[in-house]
């Protein structure tokens, strides 16, 4: 009776006959996830060491007498600009 041939595995077929693959392992599809697992702490560990070396960066400017004085004169004119259009 037609079992096909010996040491060949057959295909299982749905209710029209047609071949029915079975699902594959998830063998790369689990790598992929944890590739990205790896990748996002990695990158994650990466971005908050960038961070704070960019707060650190920035407070060292602020705290700059020169981007000090800046800010004085910005803000002596900024106040000038509000207390005179506040009158009007």
């Amino acid at each position: 009776m037609g079992f096909g041939r010996p040491g060949v595995p057959r295909l299982r077929q749905d209710g029209a006959g047609r071949p029915v693959s079975r699902p594959k392992s998830g063998g790369p599809v689990i790598g992929l996830v944890v590739g990205g697992m790896i990748g996002h702490v990695l990158g994650a560990r990466a971005g908050r060491e960038r961070y704070e070396q960019l707060v650190r960066r920035f407070e060292q400017l602020a705290d700059h007498p020169a981007v000090q004085g800046m800010a004085g004169v910005v803000r002596a004119k900024l106040g000038h600009l509000v207390g005179r259009s506040g009158r009007g």
